[in-house]
């Protein structure tokens, strides 16, 4: 996944430990237990929680595909399959993430042909992987949801500046412009106590939790 870079190294450690130990209900097929755990900082609790907000927005998403959109809709249907596209990578559905870049690529080119011949293969493809989270999350697991926001961080100036931008971002639906802000947030200190936050805003953030995501940023200024 894209935000694996993010997590310290001590995490990998746990991370590799906690993938070693698997666990019951943890193998989804279509799901990378490793870089699902990789964004969730090595932790099954939140990976868990992870998995539930992935499934409940592609529950909802699945309509997207129902039809190829018109070309007056093709700008929000790009959008849409930008954020799957993302988090998809982020729970580790490899496969899934590839086929919508595929997609948001040809959305993005107005090949409206291309994007109708492509969406039935993505819709079964999601279809599919919706059916075996159901599974999983019907049968339930060890793990409860992850808690919410932890506490402020101590940012400089320029690291409240950003996170008070990224804000009005996501309180405005402005999903790539605060996608672009976030990677140029990665270009800080990889060992920052901040990037676990900010993987984690930035998962809510695709799954368009605006909610979530502002209590999370919250949460970093002290608000």
């Amino acid at each position: 996944a894209v935000m694996e870079k993010w997590i310290p190294a001590d995490k990998k450690v746990r991370l590799a430990a906690a993938s070693a130990g698997g666990g019951p209900g943890f193998d989804i097929p279509g799901i990378d237990l490793d870089a699902g755990l990789s964004v969730a900082g090595g932790s099954m609790e939140e990976f868990a929680e992870l998995l539930r907000l992935f499934y409940a927005d592609c529950s909802v998403r699945l309509g997207h595909f129902d039809a190829p959109p018109a070309r007056e809709k093709l700008p929000q249907f790009v959008t849409a399959v930008h954020a799957l596209k993302s988090s998809s990578g982020n729970v580790g559905a490899a496969g899934l993430s590839e086929k919508m870049r595929e997609l948001e690529e040809l959305g993005r080119h107005g090949a409206e042909e291309d994007v109708a011949r492509l969406i039935p293969d993505v819709r079964g493809e999601l279809h599919g992987l919706l059916t075996r989270l159901d599974g999983f999350l019907q049968a339930g697991t060890d793990c409860p949801p992850a808690g919410g926001s932890a506490g402020a961080i101590d940012l400089d100036e320029s690291g409240r500046s950003m996170f008070a931008q990224l804000r009005g971002h996501v309180k405005r639906n402005e999903i790539i412009l605060a996608d672009e802000l976030i990677w140029r947030m990665n270009d800080w200190d990889p060992d920052s106590p901040f990037q676990d936050r900010l993987a984690r805003i930035s998962y809510l953030i695709h799954l368009y939790d605006t909610e979530k995501a502002v209590s999370e940023i919250d949460g970093v200024l002290g608000g």
